[in-house]
């Protein structure tokens, strides 16, 4: 027979969830230095967005956009596990993030300077959904982290990360 302890998850593994998280988030941008390297010819990073290395490496792209979808989740569950506060609206936000990824996997975008396609706009307003979900979430995280003795200093690096966020997201538009 099992026991109850065995059942309920620990409040002490979150350095498992966190490792796995990490090593989601490695895979991705291992996968997207692949991508730059065999697609060095056919996108330019600094005139083109990263979203054309879908119309090239199809399966990879969507590997690499997986991977930062499934580290986000373990994420959570380690933030959680450490005693961070991930509250409702946070994992709301989360699964924004995530869906934005995934359907920026699945549906490609079209060639910088071509028409848009139905698939495009889909790519375009998943991309809009996950680059203003992932600051907001962190944003809340930090304005909840800091009433936290523990968790005060993180709070203040997420607060100065979410702006610098922002701030990129005006200057993108």
């Amino acid at each position: 027979m099992y026991s109850v302890e065995l059942i309920r998850p620990r409040r002490d593994n979150a350095d498992v969830w966190a490792t796995a998280a990490l090593a989601c988030f490695g895979l991705s941008v291992f996968t997207a230095l692949v991508l730059h390297v065999v697609l060095g010819a056919e996108v330019d990073p600094v005139r083109q967005v990263v979203s054309d290395y879908g119309l090239y490496g199809a399966a990879s792209f969507a590997f690499c956009v997986l991977m930062l979808a499934a580290g986000t989740g373990y994420l959570l569950f380690g933030m959680a596990r450490a005693g961070l506060p991930v509250t409702r609206p946070v994992v709301v936000l989360a699964c924004c993030w995530c869906v934005g990824l995934a359907l920026c996997a699945f549906f490609p975008t079209t060639p910088t300077g071509a028409p848009w396609t139905f698939s495009a706009e889909i790519h375009r307003y998943a991309g809009l959904m996950l680059f203003v979900s992932l600051p907001a979430a962190a944003g809340l995280i930090a304005r909840h982290a800091e009433h936290q003795l523990a968790h005060r200093g993180l709070a203040e690096r997420l607060r100065r990360q979410t702006r610098w966020a922002w701030g990129a997201s005006r200057c993108s538009c």
